[in-house]
């Protein structure tokens, strides 16, 4: 929680990998929240380092709504 890097992680994960299953409206809605979580996050392409010492890598983003 709190982890607005981690959070941006894991809802491109899931944009990316569920986007053939997802409805119209349910591909606005991730991508509503993702804008949101993303500026709440500084920086680029850097991984993110959990406090555990899990490093994320970055996910590319390759299915976008139209």
């Amino acid at each position: 929680m709190g982890n607005h890097g981690a959070s941006v992680h894991h809802m491109t994960f899931l944009l990316e990998h569920m986007f053939d299953s997802l409805t119209t409206s349910e591909k606005q809605d991730f991508c509503s929240q993702l804008a949101v979580i993303t500026s709440k996050v500084a920086g680029g392409e850097s991984p993110v380092v959990l406090e555990s010492g899990l490093l994320l890598p970055p996910i590319g983003l390759y299915k976008v709504p139209r």
